[in-house]
């Protein structure tokens, strides 16, 4: 039943790998524009490399990205923005004006019986009407609360009066507080003319009169209007700039690609492209784009199967891999297509720093080439992206060595800052000539894109807890000897625990000189015997007092105890939620070897008796990656190596030599990505490493 179970999980596998494989093409495939992609490259200030170029058809000369920018900012930084002259608001404040102050002048008059003596009503009716009418005319301006920020440098307005648009500066208009002022000073001037009782009078009819009441704005800021005749300036730019014929040369080999010749082919590659998506071609196009994405992924998968099998033979894996690859893919092509952001914004150094924190360097430095290659084909000028993103994941990769230390993410965004400037700098010059043709804003673009390097630290957990990954920091934690198992184990089992610590300090000095996971097989060393936990007088190394079970027991039962503390340490490590990568170590660490003091002690006290290897044997599974083969190495020697009698080199030398070997012949590597060199490195580095520990001196003669 397992053996079936086995193969059907091993054919949904292969299943899964090829519907990842199909739907990775056809998604590519999708994503690609559905223009046509010109076929010669070329570089602003360097020869044409190709045979001369004759116009195929005849098209406009299109203004650059940039020239079309800077005709875009000129108007905008131009444009005045539209107000409206509401009549209604003054017809609707002067009706009610009126009648307040018929109100008011019969309440004064009242309070005042001897007021019509000094002062002539509709004389001063008029005067007031008069200066009500002029504020009103002249108009009261509303700002809203945003207009600075949208217009800080206008210091005039387009005005929409009668249905006639015109132009005037600020300063032809009052303000709520400016047109208060006037009518003070007015009244102020007018009560003037007066004296004695009049002026008195008068001017306490003008304060009764409140003024501030009825002073409302009549000219407002129109949205709709503005927005509509921005557009409208906006859409009158003229893209085209000359026009080219068909059958005209273009340019010549060898001839260099100046300013015009550059716009000129870039015209062309922009008219050249659109004219082939619409074209009878579209099918031979599809089949090419298939074919482009076809070879990309293919290349991923072989490199996969060929270099990261233990990548490319877990589902999980394969898939975070291909998933990161596309959501990437897919951020640039709404990037690319819709135009909402710059090409350069996108963060695509978070893929190579991701995908280090759980496989390699090489690893992540291939799929983040794959990823540029892709987006090549799309980008606006391929050559120049490719190459300063490809340096700045490279370096990247290479500086960011250390996630547990936040000072170092945050180094290594800022270096990628600096990098991307400098790059894109040189990369400038070394085009035109001149860092003149610097476009300033690509410079905050970089500075966004290297600032998004600090989202990957919380990316990296939540990838790590979606797909049960292990990163980096992870490992350091559980390597903590405080961990609540290491700290059990070193109470109740003390002898194993120094094994652990030794083992773990053997196979760290191993995986780093043939290259591995570090911080991943030190975790794996230190749990891998904690199954011992359970029974530890059972095992030599817990044993202070010269006391042995094993005696009182049959040689069957003591070899299934021993067996027995790889079992119950996968499950003891599953109870405290070990991760699953450090289990596997616990259940591989010794393959499918034999207990040999305990088979060998039964052969030779019951020669006579069949005996069952079984009954002497791990259940393995052996190591299947170079981590677990490097872990199985060092216990079994540094287990070995406390039995030593005498500890000389040359019976160091023949212990290591001699376990290895065994294991060797037993075929225990044989499932593992490891190779002999390999193997004959870390068999040398243990023979150093035992050396030290048990401190060998140099025999000084006598």
């Amino acid at each position: 039943m397992r053996k079936i179970m086995e193969k059907l999980s091993g054919k949904i596998d292969n299943l899964l790998r090829v519907f990842l494989f199909i739907f990775s093409v056809l998604f590519i495939t999708y994503l690609t524009p559905k223009e046509g992609k010109f076929r010669y490259e070329y570089q602003k200030n360097k020869p044409w490399q190709h045979d001369a170029l004759i116009a195929p058809f005849s098209f406009p000369i299109s203004k650059l990205d940039y020239e079309i920018e800077k005709e875009k900012d000129s108007i905008l930084k131009n444009f005045k923005p539209h107000f409206k002259f509401e009549t209604e608001v003054f017809l609707n404040q002067k009706k009610i004006f009126n009648e307040k102050l018929e109100k008011a002048w019969e309440s004064f008059s009242q309070k005042n019986i001897d007021i019509e003596k000094y002062v002539v009503k509709d004389e001063l009716f008029k005067q007031i009407h008069h200066l009500i009418n002029f504020v009103y005319t002249k108009g009261i301006l509303e700002f809203p609360d945003n207009f600075n920020n949208q217009y800080p440098e206008t210091s005039s307005i387009i005005l929409v009066k009668n249905n006639v648009l015109d132009e005037y500066e600020f300063s032809n208009f009052f303000t709520k507080g400016s047109a208060y002022e006037y009518i003070e000073t007015y009244y102020s001037d007018f009560t003037n003319r007066y004296s004695g009782s009049s002026q008195k009078l008068t001017a306490a009819f003008f304060a009764q009169i409140r003024f501030e009441n009825f002073i409302t704005a009549n000219i407002f800021f129109d949205e709709k209007i503005t927005e509509y005749q921005k557009n409208d300036y906006l859409k009158n730019i003229s893209y085209a700039k000359g026009m080219v014929l068909e059958g005209e040369r273009i340019i010549s080999t060898g001839e260099y690609v100046n300013y015009e010749k550059f716009r000129i082919l870039e015209s062309l590659k922009k008219e050249y492209e659109n004219k082939l998506g619409e074209t009878d071609n579209y099918w031979g196009l599809l089949a090419g784009k298939m074919l482009i994405s076809l070879i990309c992924i293919s290349i991923l998968f072989l490199f996969l199967r060929n270099f990261r099998k233990e990548v490319f033979y877990q589902r999980v894996r394969t898939s975070f891999i291909i998933l990161l690859l596309l959501l990437f893919v897919l951020l640039a092509s709404l990037v690319i297509n819709y135009k909402f952001l710059n090409l350069y914004i996108v963060p695509f150094i978070v893929v190579p720093i991701i995908i280090k924190a759980f496989y390699d360097s090489r690893l992540a430095l291939f799929v983040h080439l794959m990823i540029l290659t892709i987006v090549g084909f799309w980008a606006p000028n391929p050559f120049e992206f490719i190459f300063i993103n490809f340096i700045i994941g490279g370096f990247a990769i290479t500086s960011f060595g250390n996630q547990n230390r936040r000072s170092s993410l945050f180094y290594t965004s800022v270096s990628i800052i600096f990098l991307y400037w400098f790059v894109y700098a040189s990369l400038v010059l070394y085009q035109d000539g001149s860092i003149s043709k610097i476009e300033m804003r690509n410079f905050s673009y970089f500075a966004i894109n290297g600032f998004f390097v600090l989202t990957s630290i919380p990316l990296v957990y939540i990838f790590e807890k979606m797909f049960g990954f292990l990163s980096e920091t992870t490992l350091l934690e559980l390597a903590d000897s405080n961990q609540p198992l290491l700290r059990k184990l070193a109470e109740v089992a003390p002898g194993t625990f120094q094994h652990s610590l030794q083992v773990a300090n053997l196979s760290e000095d191993a995986i780093y000189k043939i290259g591995g996971n570090v911080p991943l097989i030190r975790a794996a060393a230190l749990y891998h015997d904690i199954g011992k936990i359970e029974n530890p007088i059972y095992f030599i190394e817990n044993q202070t007092e010269g006391i042995n079970p094993h005696d009182n027991l049959d040689f069957e039962k003591s070899a299934e105890i021993i067996i027995g503390h790889v079992n119950k340490g996968v499950s003891l490590a599953r109870k405290n939620r070990i991760p699953t990568q450090v289990i596997d170590f616990i259940r591989t660490h010794h393959g499918t070897t034999t207990v040999q003091y305990f088979y060998r002690s039964y052969l030779r006290n019951y020669p006579d008796k069949e005996v069952d290897i079984k009954h002497f044997t791990y259940p393995g599974p052996k190591p299947y990656s170079r981590e677990m083969a490097v872990l199985m190495m060092s216990d079994s020697v540094e287990a070995a190596s406390r039995s030593l009698k005498i500890y000389s080199e040359e019976n160091i030398n023949n212990l290591v030599q001699d376990i290895i070997q065994q294991q060797l012949r037993e075929g225990q590597y044989n499932d593992s990505n490891i190779t002999f060199r390999e193997i004959s490195e870390i068999i040398e580095i243990f023979k150093k490493r035992l050396k030290n520990i048990y401190h060998l001196r140099i025999e000084y003669p006598k």
